[in-house]
């Protein structure tokens, strides 16, 4: 898709739920990135992982699926949190140094290869995504779901939203972006 349908797309989703404009400069996605996204995620990661072992241990005998989103929660974790501190301290520094300008050799070669690595990646916490949304049905907590059962799925629900936004947003936008810097510089 090319990047200003890609943005277009982008931001009337995001305008939809009240999300910022989508930047077109390297600074401003990062930021969003960074601000919106790694944000979030750490802070639902953080919040999720407590509330699903709380629903876990009051509700899995009634409901063993808990055991399997407990699970795929935790290795949800052990994924995005090294995958964002990659960015974070290694790909979007190099980034913000190509569009500035600033030509380096980077101890990885070239900006595809760490870009690749992303997009694999990206493509882990997809499948874990689906494998968490098909052992929740979809999100839909049963019928006898406490406040905190369904607070749980609601929670899961927004943190895979907002990850396909990210992953969609570096795949799409800043990664091609990149790409363009690089071979420019």
């Amino acid at each position: 898709m090319e990047l200003p349908r890609a943005l277009s797309l982008l931001e009337e989703s995001a305008r939809g739920r009240g999300a910022p404009h989508v930047p077109r400069d390297a600074e401003g996605l990062i930021e969003l990135i960074i601000d919106r996204h790694h944000v979030f995620t750490r802070d639902e990661l953080d919040r999720l992982v407590p509330l699903a072992s709380k629903v876990l241990r009051v509700h899995g005998m009634r409901h063993p699926a808990l055991e399997k989103v407990s699970v795929i929660l935790h290795a949800l974790v052990a994924e995005l949190m090294p995958h964002m501190e990659k960015e974070e301290r290694v790909l979007f520094p190099y980034i913000l140094q190509l569009a500035a300008g600033v030509r380096v050799t980077p101890h990885f070669g070239t900006v595809l290869r760490p870009i690749a690595v992303m997009n694999h990646e990206h493509e882990e916490v997809g499948a874990l995504l689906r494998e968490l949304s098909d052992a929740t049905e979809q999100y839909t907590p049963p019928a006898f779901a406490c406040a905190s059962f369904r607070a749980l799925y609601e929670g899961l629900r927004e943190l895979q939203a907002d990850i396909h936004e990210h992953v969609h947003l570096e795949n799409n936008v800043l990664f091609p972006l990149a790409e363009r810097l690089e071979a420019r510089v």
